[in-house]
């Protein structure tokens, strides 16, 4: 049995976001994670990949497609040891659209919330 850690570090990532803008919000959240490189893991605001707030957008296909690819590059981007991340994402399951948090490990993609 191994001994826990001596120490857990989480980060509260602040950052702007712009509604629909998948690149420059990947591109903040992954600043931040450069500069919290020392942390287990970040947690990110609500709907942080998509923007905020979003309204009726998350309910269009175009959006949630858009934003279930931006996280897919954002985790494989993450997928290199570094803090794990918890981002907030719109998520379809089921038909049915949620407001999500997905943790990206540091192997890549884990559980959605």
């Amino acid at each position: 049995m191994t001994s826990p850690p001596d120490r857990f570090c989480i980060a509260l990532a602040q950052i702007n976001l712009s509604v629909g803008d998948f690149a420059a919000n990947a591109a903040a959240m992954l600043a931040m994670r450069a500069q919290a490189r020392t942390a287990d893991v970040i947690l990110y605001p609500e709907l942080a990949l998509v923007g905020y707030p979003p309204e009726d957008l998350v309910m269009k296909p175009a959006l949630q497609q858009a934003a279930a690819r931006a996280l897919e590059e954002l985790a494989r981007q993450t997928a290199d040891g570094g803090p794990a991340m918890l981002v907030g994402t719109c998520h379809v399951e089921n038909g049915k659209t949620y407001n999500a948090g997905v943790a990206l490990l540091d192997d890549g993609r884990g559980p959605t919330f």
